[in-house]
């Protein structure tokens, strides 16, 4: 009974040995200093497997957006700022990444004072990081600003909506892929601007063509409005969920009965607006 007991004691020990010996090395604790509360300081967006089997993935590092390329042992080795870039003359700063089939574009803008061009550059993995093909799209007439007040930030649901802030600074709804993969929308709006906001639109095919691009006003005004959503159809049909905040003053924004919620339904190439309060 006691030699029974024993080697049962004896092939566990060694087959706790032998798993222990499965480990080839132990993962590192990723630490970071909390330095605000208004999101991610630094956010992983997208990645792919390059062609040699290397990571590269598409990181914002607080309002700077980076590709960074990572080793076998997963740690950055080489990384491409993608803002302040000169291309033709021009600064260009990345807005988001477009992955698909193992390659990797990204839209990019170059902001102005009183207007924003738009362009597509894929992301070159053989041999230094770098961006490439790069093409102009379509310029829209609204400056661009990388912050919380021209983006739809990730909001919990139903009611910290109002407030909570999460992934402040990835701007992934300014492209928007139809369900069905052919089409994109390109979008860009007004913000706390004069009269009723500006909501700037070019539909593109999914070779990133441009088949059309329009302006139109949507019927709240500007100041007191935040879009939360925007969902895309095939047909090129777009809907806009928006917050209205008809309160006398800011003591009031957290009284949810000064609020209005919008569904904004555009279609017919941008030249029909609807409204549903």
């Amino acid at each position: 009974m006691i030699r029974s007991f024993l080697s049962v004691v004896f092939l566990l020990h060694l087959a706790f040995s032998l798993a222990q010996a499965t480990v080839i090395q132990k993962g590192k604790p990723f630490t970071k200093t909390l330095k605000g509360s208004s999101g991610d300081l630094f956010t992983v967006v997208d990645g792919i497997f390059a062609a040699d089997g290397r990571h590269i993935l598409y990181v914002e590092e607080g309002l700077t957006p980076k590709v960074v390329r990572l080793d076998a042992l997963l740690q950055p080795t080489e990384e491409l700022v993608l803002k302040d870039l000169v291309i033709d003359g021009l600064k260009w700063t990345a807005v988001t990444p477009i992955v698909e089939n193992g390659s990797m574009r990204c839209l990019m803008v170059s902001a102005g004072k009183k207007g924003s061009d738009y362009g597509i550059g894929n992301v070159s993995t053989s041999g230094t990081l770098s961006i490439t093909g790069f093409q102009k799209l379509v310029s829209f007439p609204e400056p661009y600003a990388n912050d919380p007040s021209n983006t739809m930030v990730v909001r919990p649901l139903p009611d910290p909506i109002l407030f909570t802030k999460g992934l402040a600074y990835v701007q992934q709804e300014r492209l928007i892929r139809s369900p069905d993969g052919e089409h994109f929308l390109l979008n860009h709006y007004s913000n706390a601007g004069k009269g009723n906001k500006k909501f700037h639109a070019a539909w593109l095919d999914k070779d990133l063509t441009v088949l059309w691009s329009n302006t139109m006003e949507l019927p709240y005004e500007d100041a007191k409005s935040s879009i939360h959503q925007i969902v895309v159809a095939n047909d090129g049909t777009f809907r806009l969920l928006t917050y209205v905040f008809q309160c006398k003053g800011a003591e009031q924004l957290g009284d949810k009965n000064c609020h209005e919620l919008h569904l904004t339904t555009i279609a017919g190439n941008g030249k029909e607006v609807s409204d549903v309060l």
